[in-house]
């Protein structure tokens, strides 16, 4: 597998953020963000909150505790 340099790598996170902002944007909610879930546990890859906060990225909590 190849890795993405640490120049890619930023160029691809701002890219998502972008993507995020605009869907928040388009569907009007405050808060979009990509997760990982294996039902196990629930963990936030990347997040945009337009007026404030609601879940940060790096966030991770168990499967049965969110919603």
């Amino acid at each position: 597998m190849q890795y993405l340099s640490k120049g890619h790598y930023k160029e691809l996170k701002r890219a998502t953020i972008d993507v995020l902002r605009r869907l928040s944007q388009f569907i009007n909610i405050n808060t979009v963000f990509i997760a990982k879930n294996d039902r196990e546990n629930v963990e936030i890859y990347h997040s945009f909150n337009r007026d404030y906060v609601v879940i940060e990225e790096g966030f991770t909590t168990k499967f049965s505790d969110s919603y």
